[in-house]
């Protein structure tokens, strides 16, 4: 068992010791949240650790983390690994874990771990709709887990709630609600420049797999781009369907209209510098990727995936269409983009709403838990 510093043990005695568990440091969501909330806590109160379940991911999202946190890396083997339950075993005794906060799919192997470590305080944030997050088996383990082995799930919006009591048949009093939040000093707001030009740049932010449905949006797109032939997209994120995706926009004949930048760490430049958030998933939890696009005065267009319609407000601050519908993507795009009042209504509303999305209410909403 290795950390990425050496003094790892020379913990202040007098600080809660807290365990981020994540199955991976990849970037994501729910890594994100992690990781903004061990950035944000009192380190004079708290002493923030990461337990990775999978191996390292060699990424420079990852190497930020391991430069200002101890970080420990199980190296799960693949398929269900025991060795993987005793590792952890050892890192939470030997770390003395006052509390574990349980991200994404982590919590098979921590709720095992748990059982035979004296860990006061268990939590797992739920960040997806429960029928995704706990489907098949994890539902049976999940739900005892929640029941008899102590942990709090924590929802990340009203919609996430409401599966997770429908369910787990969980009663609501057992299922804190803290909404995803963001700093939001980080996204200034866009300011709006009289152009003569007719150009509108349309975002999207997500990795590359199936549930983000990309090929939904660039079909949209190729749509919408014939009734509208100064729209653009510009697509953030990598994937193991990005590829795929750029063969798409050269078959649908955009591929000068459709720009690829694959992960960056200037999001909210390109936020700035865009006239339309757009989404087009399957199904969402709270995607920080939307807030973040309000905070910056965006318009939204998205499909109805979980979480996000908590978020978007239809024809408020934004468009929300059925999922896997192209039709009503496409003609949510002509109609933001031929109603140039209606952006801009749109995007003053999204900044408004974007403030009760304060990362400062999320961190003090959790460490009343810790």
């Amino acid at each position: 068992m290795e950390t990425n510093k050496v003094d790892i043990n020379n913990r202040n005695e007098y600080r809660i010791t807290i365990a981020m568990v994540l199955p991976s440091l990849k970037i994501g969501g729910g890594q994100k949240i992690a990781i903004d909330i061990a950035n944000s806590l009192d380190s004079r109160r708290f002493n923030v650790i990461f337990i990775i379940i999978e191996e390292e991911a060699n990424t420079s999202f990852e190497k930020n983390i391991c430069e200002k946190f101890d970080v420990a890396f199980l190296r799960k083997e693949k398929g269900f690994s025991i060795k993987t339950i005793f590792r952890l075993m050892k890192v939470l005794r030997r770390q003395k874990v006052d509390v574990v906060h349980v991200h994404l799919r982590a919590l098979i192997y921590t709720s095992l771990a748990t059982l035979f470590t004296k860990v006061n305080t268990r939590i797992y944030t739920v960040h997806s709709i429960a029928q995704h997050d706990g489907g098949g088996y994890l539902r049976f383990l999940y739900k005892v887990a929640f029941k008899y082995w102590g942990y709090i799930p924590v929802a990340i919006c009203d919609y996430v709630k409401d599966t997770m009591i429908d369910y787990y048949r969980l009663s609501s009093d057992k299922v804190p609600l803290i909404y995803n939040g963001i700093d939001l000093k980080r996204y200034p707001e866009k300011q709006r420049i009289e152009s003569s030009s007719n150009r509108i740049n349309f975002i999207s932010v997500a990795s590359f797999w199936g549930v983000k449905n990309h090929e939904l949006l660039l079909k949209a797109f190729a749509s919408a781009s014939k009734q509208c032939p100064d729209i653009y997209l510009t697509l953030l994120g990598d994937g193991p369907l990005q590829q795929g995706m750029i063969q798409l926009t050269k078959n649908l004949g955009i591929h000068d209209r459709v720009s690829f930048r694959g992960n960056v760490t200037n999001v909210s430049e390109h936020l700035r510098m865009s006239d339309v958030f757009i989404m087009s998933s399957d199904f969402e939890g709270f995607p920080l990727s939307v807030i973040e696009a309000m905070a910056t005065g965006l318009p939204i267009i998205t499909t109805a995936a979980g979480g996000v319609i908590d978020l978007v407000k239809h024809e408020y601050n934004g468009l929300i269409v059925p999922t896997r519908d192209i039709e009503s993507l496409s003609n949510a795009m002509i109609e933001i983009t031929i109603n140039e009042n209606t952006r801009k209504n749109f995007a003053a509303n999204s900044k408004l709403l974007s403030e009760q999305y304060n990362i400062l209410d999320m961190v003090e909403a959790y460490t009343k838990l810790y």
